[in-house]
């Protein structure tokens, strides 16, 4: 894997993990920390600034390839072989994380919504909101704050394909492939608003920076 400065264009570092190719990368927004994952289901956190990785995991011993990502506090890595093996390593030290409370959407997979952990989440800028997408149905909008589902963001039979909250936090833009992107309020969980393509289904939307535009992506 490698670290470009993309307004120069040079290469700012090189990630070479042991054991074959990669499977999987992720850079932390912060720009301090790199995990790769081989399909080998080696593990490697990386701090960019070092030559050497913070902290390597060998595998699973029954084969299993783990999921990995950042936690939603961003403090850590999370690695999941299935729903019986879970750790975290802490970004500063990579050591193991101390036992927490797991907020509800990062529990362990919910039948009725087809929600696992693995499941992506995009939380708003304001940190009141957060949805989280599942694998064949509508995403679901948390209250962080009350710790419950407000609202499911879908149209009956459609499966929410991404996300995108405004700069305040108070709208969120869904599309699904369908002809149509959908705004909704976070703090009603309710439909406001849905432009249509009749063209092109949508895949993406987005807001603005300013959030007076919506951009739509076929």
């Amino acid at each position: 894997a490698r670290l470009w400065d993309w307004e120069t264009g040079s290469q700012l570092r090189l990630f070479r993990p042991r054991c074959g190719p990669l499977l999987s990368i992720g850079l932390h927004e912060s720009g301090d920390y790199v995990f790769t994952q081989t399909v080998s289901g080696d593990v490697h956190l990386w701090k960019t600034s070092a030559p050497m990785p913070l902290r390597v995991s060998t595998g699973d011993p029954a084969g299993r390839i783990p999921s990995v990502n950042f936690t939603s506090d961003r403090k850590a890595i999370r690695i999941v072989y299935g729903s019986d093996l879970i750790t975290e390593w802490m970004l500063e030290t990579g050591g193991d994380r101390a036992a927490r409370k797991i907020a509800p959407w990062e529990s362990l997979a919910d039948t009725k919504y087809s929600v696992t952990l693995t499941q992506p989440l995009e939380r708003s800028p304001n940190g009141k909101s957060v949805v989280q997408f599942s694998h064949n149905g509508p995403a679901l909008l948390w209250d962080c704050v009350k710790q419950r589902v407000i609202a499911e963001l879908a149209r009956r039979g459609e499966t929410v394909l991404s996300a995108s909250f405004n700069t305040d936090g108070e709208y969120v833009a869904t599309a699904s492939g369908s002809d149509r992107a959908l705004i909704w309020d976070t703090s009603r969980g309710e439909l406001v608003s849905s432009f249509i393509s009749p063209e092109q289904p949508i895949y993406r939307a987005a807001f603005s920076l300013h959030s007076k535009w919506l951009l739509t992506q076929p």
